[in-house]
């Protein structure tokens, strides 16, 4: 460790041959004013989608539970018909019919629960685009803010040579 003790400030800095950033003289406030606007659209886009979220997983669950609730009253109604199956040819008929419903239970509720999905995304979706709209809006304002800021003064037209000399005699 003695043979570090040797080394400057200037040796154990990493960061010092990177160039500073140019700081941009722009007002403050012209900052400030747009990026409220984005952070207020933004945080209101997210609060929106916060509760879609809920009120959509809450629709799902208790669409979930009342298949289930179906489901499960079907599956009993089918081992009550079973029993009363006195011949072969009944208990098939019985499970064909049993299972024919199941697949279109199931299939009904997967439908149900992608048009949930479906209607969930496109709203967040929706949101999402206001706050694209709004970020390229901000960064526009502020494109333009900038190159006002920075657009040097245009300098004052010299007079033409015999001006000066007409302006003096106007005789």
């Amino acid at each position: 460790m003695a043979g570090n003790s040797s080394r400057t400030a200037a040796d154990r800095n990493p960061f010092q041959n990177i160039p500073t950033w140019p700081m941009m003289p722009l007002n403050e406030w012209n900052w400030a004013e747009r990026g409220d606007r984005l952070e207020e659209r933004a945080f209101e886009s997210f609060e929106h989608m916060r509760r879609a979220l809920i009120a959509n997983t809450g629709k799902a669950l208790e669409g979930q539970m009342d298949f289930v609730t179906q489901r499960l009253h079907a599956d009993f109604e089918c081992v009550k018909a079973l029993s009363d199956c006195r011949m072969p040819d009944q208990a098939f008929h019985t499970l064909q019919g049993f299972f024919l419903d199941m697949w279109r239970d199931y299939e009904a509720q997967a439908q149900r629960n992608i048009e949930l999905l479906h209607a969930s995304l496109t709203e967040n979706l929706h949101c999402a685009e206001e706050i694209t709209d709004t970020a390229i809006e901000t960064v526009a304002e502020i494109e333009q803010a900038a190159e006002e800021e920075f657009r040097p003064a245009k300098p004052a037209r010299k007079a033409a040579p015999g001006a000066k000399a007409k302006a003096a005699n106007p005789a």
